[in-house]
């Protein structure tokens, strides 16, 4: 997510689903060699910041894998069940910012 500013693009976002108040959390995930991580992510949204190639993120929002020439579109935002799987025999990164949503008291 480079070409716009993924902290307002939240703000947005977040507005968008009913959420009046919010928390960011940057993330920075190394994965093992073959290693599939799986994040209950309800109530948030993670944008994709940057990503090693042969790590594959999906959830109900999309798929993000540049390596899979069969995609016509990579999605950066993903909610809910969100899997990563490194698919490399080395380890890989991804950083994320994780927004957690809530409404005010």
């Amino acid at each position: 997510m480079k070409i716009i500013c993924p902290i307002t693009y939240a703000k947005n976002r977040v507005a968008e689903r009913g959420y009046d108040n919010f928390r960011m959390v940057y993330r920075d995930l190394q994965l093992r060699p073959r290693q599939t991580k799986i994040i209950k992510a309800y109530n948030e949204l993670w944008f994709i910041l940057e990503i090693d190639r042969r790590i594959r993120v999906s959830s109900d929002y999309g798929i993000y894998d540049d390596t899979d020439k069969q995609l016509s579109e990579q999605i950066h935002e993903h909610a809910d069940r969100i899997e990563i799987l490194n698919r490399a025999n080395s380890i890989q990164r991804i950083t994320c910012l994780q927004i957690i949503m809530a409404l005010k008291q």
